[in-house]
């Protein structure tokens, strides 16, 4: 059971880390660009961790219908954004 709350913990994190990398002051409805969205390295260093783990519960996010990831990578890297 530790494992799991620990795991609930780190997806928690990286959510909030989306939460913050992907607010904008523009409370539009429309989703900017994938080009703007934050990077899988940008979220894997605001939580401190490596950027697989940060993929892995980046991935779960958007299972979950918490988070959309872009269609393929852009300069070599998936960009990731909140669902509001």
């Amino acid at each position: 059971m530790k494992n799991h709350t620990n795991h609930d913990k780190k997806l928690s994190r990286v959510l909030l880390a989306l939460q913050s990398l992907c607010s904008d002051e523009d409370a539009s409805d429309t989703l900017p660009s994938p080009e703007l969205w934050p990077k899988t390295r940008h979220i894997a260093d605001y939580c401190g961790i490596d950027i697989y783990a940060s993929r892995r519960y980046l991935m779960q996010l958007v299972k979950n219908h918490q988070a959309y990831v872009s269609s393929s990578a852009i300069n070599n890297s998936l960009r990731w954004y909140i669902v509001k």
